[in-house]
This record gives C-alpha cells, sequence and structure tokens, in this order.
C-alpha cells in the first residue's frame, strides 16, 4: 500500500469526523494500495461530471479495503481475487462472498462510514448486516481530491504513456488508405496496443469519419463505421491506451485527399487555439478561463461559432490518471484552479455542417510555471 496516501486519507477523515472509510474495486483502491499487479476493470462512466452509483459496477465487490481514522488499513478479498495484492503489504484475510461481512465485523469500528461508490450498494448492506445504527456517507470524493495532483511515479507513468501514444497515432497513420472502414481503424489501434503491452484500452478507440458535401455530413457522426473510406473525408482521431495502471487520452484530425482551403483553415485555427491556451494557462489559473481563451483566439480565425460543444456542462476536457476521465473536468462552472501535477486533457472540437468535425487533444501536465504538452504529435501533418 501507499503509506502517504493512506495519512492523506486519515487526515480526511478525522478532519469531518468519520471513523473509517470503505473501498470497493475500483480506481479508488488501485490509488491507496498502489499496487501494480492489481487490476480492475475500467468504465469511461465511472468519471462522469456527476458520478452517480449507477454509473459505477453495482455487483458484489470482490475486495473490500477498509481504511480506519486511526489504524492500520485492511484487506478484504475472495479466494479468487487475493492473489491480485501479493504486491501489497497490507492485513489480507481471504474468505468466499458470502463471509465479507464476518471477516469485516471485527475490524469496523465506530458510528460513521464513508463509503465510494464502486459496489455502493453491496458495501452499505455489508455495513448495515453488521450494525444497522452505523450510518453512512459518501466517500468518493475524499480520495478523488487526492488523485487530483499527480506525484512524481504517476507523472512519469504519464509521461511515457504519452509518449506511447504519439508513436502509435505515427503507426496508425501509415495504415490509413481507401477503402479501409472506422471499425478496422479501430481494430488497428487496440492492435498496437496489445503488441506493445495494453492489457485493455479506456474507451473504445474512435476514428470518426466525415464525408464533405455528403448528406451524412449534416450531423455528426452519421457516416456508418462499417462504410469505407473515400477521399474527400475528414477523420477525427479519439483514443487511448491503459498501462501501468493509467490512461492516455488523445486527438488528432486528417483530411483523406485534398482538403478545401476553408476546412484547412479550420485545423489550423483549431491547432493554433490548442498551442495559445497550451502557451497561456499558468497554475492558479481558474480552470473555467480556458473557455474564453479558446473562443478568443478562434475568432482570428473566423470559427469562434464553430466550435462544438455538446452541452453547457458537457465538458471541453477533463484530469486524467488512473481513470480515463478524473476531476476536475474542464467546463463552464469549473471554479477550481489549475494545480501543480495535475495532468489534463484538453479536447477542443470545430464543427463545420456538411463538411468536416475536426477534434484535436493532447495531454498536459501543470507545472510550478505553467504547461507542458505531453503529447507533441504533428501539428501541421493534415492531409494525406
Amino acid at each position: 500500500m501507499n503509506k502517504k496516501r493512506i495519512a492523506n486519507l486519515q487526515e480526511i477523515l478525522k478532519s469531518k469526523s468519520i471513523d473509517g472509510a470503505l473501498y470497493g474495486v475500483s480506481g479508488n483502491m488501485f490509488y491507496l494500495l498502489d499496487d501494480p499487479g492489481f487490476t480492475f476493470q475500467r468504465v469511461p462512466e465511472t468519471g462522469g461530471i456527476n458520478p452517480t452509483p449507477q454509473d459505477f459496477f453495482n455487483n458484489r465487490t470482490d475486495a473490500v479495503l477498509y481504511v480506519p481514522a486511526d489504524e492500520e488499513p485492511i484487506l478484504i478479498a475472495t479466494h479468487d481475487r487475493i492473489d491480485s495484492f501479493q504486491n501489497t503489504n497490507i492485513k489480507k484475510f481471504p474468505c468466499f462472498y458470502d463471509r465479507m461481512q464476518r471477516e469485516l465485523q471485527p475490524h469496523l469500528k465506530g458510528k460513521k462510514i464513508a463509503i465510494g461508490l464502486s459496489c455502493q450498494v453491496h458495501l452499505e448492506q455489508i455495513v448495515r448486516e453488521i450494525d444497522s445504527d452505523i450510518a453512512t456517507s459518501p466517500g468518493e470524493s475524499f480520495v478523488e481530491s487526492l488523485r487530483a495532483v499527480k506525484d512524481e511515479k504517476e507523472i512519469q507513468i504519464l509521461r511515457d504513456l504519452a509518449e506511447f501514444t504519439d508513436y502509435a497515432m505515427g503507426e496508425i497513420v501509415k495504415e490509413i488508405k481507401e477503402g479501409v472502414s472506422q471499425y478496422e481503424i479501430g481494430d488497428l489501434i487496440a492492435s498496437i496496443g496489445r503488441e506493445n503491452g495494453a492489457g485493455e484500452l479506456p474507451f473504445d478507440p474512435n476514428a470518426l469519419y466525415t464525408k464533405t458535401g455528403d448528406p451524412t455530413a449534416q450531423k455528426r457522426g452519421q457516416y456508418k463505421r462499417t462504410w469505407p473510406l473515400v477521399e474527400g473525408t475528414a477523420i477525427a482521431f479519439d483514443f487511448g491506451y491503459v498501462m501501468n495502471g493509467y490512461c492516455s487520452d488523445y486527438g488528432r484530425s486528417f483530411y483523406f485527399g485534398k482538403a478545401p482551403d476553408r476546412i484547412k483553415d479550420a485545423y489550423k485555427a483549431l491547432q493554433s487555439a490548442q498551442v495559445t491556451l497550451i502557451n497561456t494557462i499558468k497554475p492558479g489559473d481558474k480552470i473555467n478561463s480556458y473557455l474564453k481563451i479558446l473562443r478568443d483566439e478562434l475568432g482570428k480565425y473566423g470559427f469562434r461559432d464553430n466550435l462544438f460543444e455538446h452541452s453547457e456542462r458537457i465538458p471541453m476536457g477533463h484530469q486524467i490518471g488512473i481513470n480515463v476521465h478524473e476531476l476536475p473536468w474542464i467546463n463552464r462552472f469549473a471554479e477550481e484552479e489549475f494545480k501543480p501535477g495535475m495532468v489534463m486533457c484538453i479536447e477542443p472540437k470545430v464543427w463545420l455542417p456538411g463538411e468536416c468535425y475536426l477534434r484535436v487533444e493532447d495531454m498536459v501536465l501543470i507545472t510550478e510555471t505553467g504547461v507542458e504538452s505531453l503529447t507533441t504529435f504533428s501539428r501541421t501533418k493534415f492531409e494525406l
């Protein structure tokens, strides 16, 4: 386990007069244990803007981490799962699913317990069976707040992963040719990851086609994923990998064939806005200040009104780490400040109905003085 992270959580619990915290299999458990041998299934929904229990796994967790406010933490796991924690220096208690309550009971102390979102229903059931007088309260945000600022080890993992994702983009570009479908490109993205040690992907890889002038170009994403690539098509990439327990998330756009000047200008404006943002943000800036910088730069090129936003709350970026989507998100409501050690994904998009959908996404590190882009793939390569 990571003693520093556990101690930080215990300080939060004490400050809120909470006796302990329970976490099921999740990114929070991974973070606190800091055990590379422990794996869990990720889904992008777990990092939603306002995550709820419905966004997380709600079956019976096969491992429970209990962190008392004043004592050493313990881990209870099924016989099948316990071997996943061989590198975790923590008291471990193997049991069957229906024995978790019995194993936890001697250790659970106090009358107020915080509970994470993953498998929340199961965890609350266990607590009620032990003592119906124990009050439970949300505990997800406690660890999320700790995960927001990465330590040196995490930053190096994410730096290496960003470098690999840049490499993958270069390999993928070599294979783009007439007739290839979006699904086939997605399979290529996955195979490059698998061949290089990525055991899973953080989300379904995307290479979104928009055929200029085609009726399907009036709505984003209407070009079917089984249809072949033809000249005159914009390709918007969105993909990432999971390595060493952490995620990447990344995007570039290309045009297959000779691009009309307006579309080339749009991509130039999008990349210029991205670079301006990266060169402008400083620690201490409010996260929602990002949107004005972006719009103003796009406006210099005449594309201010073409900034694509799903809605006011659907963001233009997010933090990344163990999960692909971590708090805080980048949107107009984000009053938090950028802090050194945050690793953000900044992903503006431009939408020209009937012509193209373009996106760029970079993993960036907030430093003591500014922002470093961890992804560095060419910002000028466009026509293929």
